[in-house]
């Protein structure tokens, strides 16, 4: 099994040195802080990590097995909705786009703290949670084989979902007038949560972690799906969870410059435009679902790039891009329970 993986481990580890080397350089030759928060810089050393950024992404998706991009519909048995939901959520971010275009304050406005995209992210993760809680619950009068820990592993995606929720609403202490404790005195914004100590290092973690989990992994699950046991392929991400996050990738201006932000931007495109020519090629229409999805995130990546120094806040869009992190999680927490009542319904093989 691991030996289709063995093309795509070499990628990654290509990916690994290439932020190590640059990382180096930045810090010991040009003096730059690699993890800082800046605006997008277009000199010809910043367009080389581009460069450099295009070139890993494309051998990463290049080295997936070939399979990866396959058609394996009786292995995913998420409504039509869930799929809708992927589009729906790439043209929701176009809308959002435009009003950046027409009125940065109203972006603003709807991205801060105590607003509709805050809210709408916090809201999500935790209905997630409640999502993938019953799930377990559903699996786990299930006797099949693995069936309990699919459960388990259920169980541990609605806590990690409610554990992110908290982080997402930390902010609320100030509505219900509760004081920061003093442990947590060193917190850059003085409220009661962990991401807020190292900022910037935390949400690189968080924001590559989740493009791994939501967006990458369902490609690297599916030449693996036959020999997966049924009862875990029910808890395993699949391409309606990695095109309702999609957007996530491209909402980026005061982190562009970050090499990690840019890998997961162009891993991206890539994987959306393999997909679209495979299956124009194939003649499966949803190769204009994958490349209206491509096409979204070109044209919101461009436009924030281009127009970024509008924003008020140099980290403004990183609102956005948490709210279809939660997107993604809310639509994996709703794959896994159709799964798992479809799974459970299913009579115990002879």
């Amino acid at each position: 099994m691991m030996r289709q993986y063995s093309m795509f481990l070499v990628a990654l580890l290509v990916t690994l040195l290439m932020f190590a080397g640059f990382s180096a350089y930045d810090i010991m030759v040009v003096d730059l802080k690699p993890q800082a928060k800046s605006p997008p810089s277009f000199d010809f050393y910043h367009l080389t990590r581009v460069a450099a950024s295009v070139a890993v992404s494309l051998f990463l998706v290049k080295s997936l097995p070939r399979t990866a991009f396959a058609t394996a519909p009786q292995y995913d048995e998420s409504p039509k909705w869930l799929a809708a939901l992927g589009v729906t959520a790439s043209a929701l971010s176009v809308v959002f786009t435009m009003i950046f275009v027409a009125s940065p304050q109203a972006f603003y406005a709807l991205g801060v703290e105590d607003s509709l995209i805050e809210w709408s992210s916090a809201i999500l993760l935790f209905a997630g949670c409640g999502i993938f809680l019953y799930a377990s619950v559903v699996l786990s009068g299930v006797s099949r084989e693995r069936a309990r820990t699919a459960a388990v592993i259920s169980l541990g995606m609605g806590m990690l979902l409610f554990f992110l929720g908290m982080e997402e609403v930390s902010w609320f202490q100030r509505v219900i007038g509760y004081d920061t404790p003093a442990a947590f005195s060193a917190n850059q914004q003085q409220e009661f949560n962990l991401h807020n100590f190292k900022t910037v290092p935390l949400e690189i973690l968080y924001y590559s972690g989740t493009f791994g989990m939501l967006f990458l992994l369902p490609f690297l699950l599916i030449p693996v799906q036959g020999r997966m046991a049924e009862s875990l392929r029910v808890v395993a991400p699949t391409k309606v969870v990695a095109l309702a996050c999609a957007p996530m990738a491209a909402l980026n201006w005061g982190m562009w410059n970050i090499l990690p932000i840019q890998v997961a931007f162009w891993t991206g495109v890539c994987v959306m435009s393999f997909l679209a020519v495979r299956r124009y090629r194939g003649g499966d229409d949803m190769w204009k679902t994958y490349g209206f999805v491509l096409l979204c995130l070109l044209f919101v990546q461009a436009v924030f790039l281009a127009l970024g120094s509008n924003l008020i806040r140099l980290w403004g869009v990183t609102e956005y891009k948490e709210f279809y992190i939660s997107v993604g999680f809310f639509v994996f927490a709703a794959k896994v329970l159709v799964s798992a009542r479809a799974f459970a319904a299913r009579p115990d093989p002879q």
